[in-house]
């Protein structure tokens, strides 16, 4: 146990003092793009960095990528309903089962109403993980059951108590969150027992100074690699859960999590020296320019105000003093000096504005740059326009996806694929959709996935629908010449394709088994339909037989002139034409030749 405390405790303060200069960026950033996330170097620092944005075109820009992120990971707007669709992995077919299909749909409108139920703070937590992600490169969130255990709880992370585990390929496979509270606090969170010495000395002294003297508590959790699969307990999990009192290296609570309950979206995932697992956003490259269009913006607002309000230039014979440049100074000269300063007049103003245009050019050029690095330029691209032909659509949509889509793609794996499992695997173990006998075997013991329905993947899919339409159009044009090429496509994988490509609602879309009994029935009815034509071009035939029958009973058919084989040859008097015995339902045949009695 100790050994354990010893090396979580190790681990978490060499990450603490390997984090000290990129503490020092991220306050940087976050004074001038997110003046509320400061405090990771100093605290109470909101007032202060305020008075430093001289120029609000970065905190706008920021905020409308972290709403593109927003929109663009979880669009509510989709022809399925859902942002997400639940998806069986490895044989996507078992959707064509009609009880897999119903079970599925049921499962996302359940998972639906518990991400968007006010309780849960998915909006709140989302919208802080994506700021988070675009300034710093990094957001954090947790998931989990809300304490009364009626839904899910998602919870945000101020960057500042966070700390990573990555293993080799840069994964992040462990969290620390670091937190600071009263003796009183932690005695509520842990119970007074679980304390450690030096918390519960705190707890029972009287002076109010001491009972809210705050500890340092580090709770980690991550990846236990010795669990046992058959074991219940809470502490034998696949990933371990230990709040440590750093103080006294003592652990105040032990748990586990079936998976890693903690999202850490991060925007670009290149490893650092110092192995802090951070990635680094739009707002570190974005970094030099805001603090340079900050300055031009405190400058021209200085010499804005000279401008409106000119400092002077006064004659005084008694004194000469240094240039007063501030708005409505009065610099003094003395008075004999008129004519080597060639001054027209005893007292002036100073000329202050000459230069502004050339500074309000060089903001705008900076300006341009800031909204290049937060995509402001890609994100107000028109895909489709109403004078665009097909390959103009399809060039600015293949733009749209070099530009941003290899991001949106990489966040939908690291950001909404382990919110969105851990959130779908918390209610299935609480039962959410129902008990487990009523999982349709064909899913019982099988995985699943989530394919998100992103514009980034819906500009995609247009694109090589595109393609493959062309495709066929030349297909279906060769097709008029050479018919029996048309046999090598199949038409109807098309359709569902388009359907597919386009969103369209997969309840509208009928199944391969549905299709199937379609088809067999409308067969059947054809032979049918084939029968009762052949029957009432037989009648006369068969009525004749029968006469025949009645007048001679000893005989068979072939007594009125024809052998029991040649019932379907040549009538005189039947009206319809040569009939052939091809022709016959196998059942009249064997009526028409069970007549003649043997």
């Amino acid at each position: 146990m100790e050994q354990r405390v010893k090396l979580i405790l190790d681990n978490y303060r060499n990450k603490k003092s390997g984090r000290t200069q990129l503490n020092q960026l991220f306050e940087e950033i976050a004074e001038v793009l997110s003046p509320e996330r400061c405090g990771f170097t100093v605290t109470n620092n909101y007032g202060r960095s305020q008075a430093r944005i001289y120029d609000t075109t970065p905190i706008v820009a920021k905020r409308g990528l972290v709403n593109a992120i927003s929109g663009m990971l979880r669009p509510k707007t989709t022809n399925s309903g859902y942002w997400y669709n639940i998806v069986p992995m490895g044989d996507e077919t078992l959707l064509e089962d009609g009880e897999v299909k119903s079970w599925i749909d049921n499962a996302e409108e359940i998972l639906w109403k518990h991400l968007y139920n006010p309780a849960s703070n998915f909006i709140d937590t989302t919208g802080e993980v994506d700021d988070d992600l675009v300034t710093f490169g990094t957001g954090c969130g947790y998931v989990g059951l809300r304490p009364d255990m009626s839904g899910l709880q998602f919870k945000g992370f101020h960057l500042n108590k966070v700390y990573l585990d990555v293993d080799a390929l840069n994964h992040v496979v462990g969290v620390y969150i670091r937190e600071e509270l009263t003796p009183r606090n932690a005695a509520v969170m842990f119970g007074e027992e679980n304390l450690g010495a030096k918390a519960q000395e705190r707890l029972r002294q009287r002076g109010a100074k001491q009972r809210d003297e705050k500890t340092e508590y580090v709770w980690w959790v991550g990846q236990r690699y010795d669990f046992d699969p058959a074991s219940k307990s809470n502490t034998d999990m696949p990933f371990a859960s230990v709040v440590i009192d750093t103080e006294s290296e003592h652990i105040v609570e032990e748990s586990g999590f079936e998976e890693l309950p903690f999202f850490v979206p991060r925007w670009d995932t290149r490893s650092d020296e110092n192995g802090t697992g951070f990635g680094r956003g739009p707002g570190t490259l974005a970094l030099p320019s805001v603090l340079t269009l900050n300055q031009m913006g405190k400058t021209i607002l200085r010499a804005l105000h000279r401008a409106v309000d000119p400092p002077w230039l006064l004659p005084s014979d008694s004194m000469v003093n240094a240039p007063q440049l501030r708005p409505g100074g009065v610099s003094y000269y003395d008075a004999k000096a008129i004519r080597n300063l060639g001054l027209s007049k005893p007292f002036q103003q100073m000329d202050s504005a000459a230069q502004i245009p050339w500074g309000l050019n060089a903001q705008t050029a900076e300006r341009e740059s800031i909204m290049a690095i937060f995509f402001k330029n890609i994100m107000n691209l028109p895909i489709d326009g109403p004078a665009m032909t097909a390959t103009e659509i399809s060039a600015r949509r293949e733009a749209f996806i070099n530009e941003i889509g290899s991001v949106f793609m990489a966040l939908e794996g690291s950001y909404n694929s382990p919110m969105v499992e851990r959130a779908f695997n918390i209610l299935l173990r609480k039962g959410a959709f129902g008990p487990a006998e009523t999982i349709p075997e064909a899913l019982q013991g099988s995985e699943i996935q989530f394919r998100f329905a992103s514009p980034v993947e819906r500009a995609k899919q247009q694109i090589e629908e595109a393609y493959v339409t062309q495709t066929m159009d030349k297909v279906l044009t060769i097709g008029q010449v050479r018919p029996e090429v048309m046999e090598r496509f199949d038409f109807d994988a098309y359709a569902k394709y388009i359907a597919r490509s386009n969103d369209f609602p997969h309840e509208l879309v009928k199944s391969d088994m549905v299709v199937q009994q379609e088809n067999e029935m409308r067969a059947a009815q054809m032979q049918q339909e084939k029968n009762m034509a052949t029957m009432e071009r037989l009648a006369p035939v068969v009525e004749k037989a029968l006469r025949a029958t009645g007048d001679n009973t000893g005989g068979g058919v072939g007594a009125g002139g024809a052998a029991p084989g040649d019932v379907g040859g040549p009538a005189p008097d039947a009206g319809g034409g040569d009939i052939q015995a091809g022709e016959l339902p196998p059942e009249l045949m064997n009526q028409l030749q069970g007549m003649g009695g043997g």
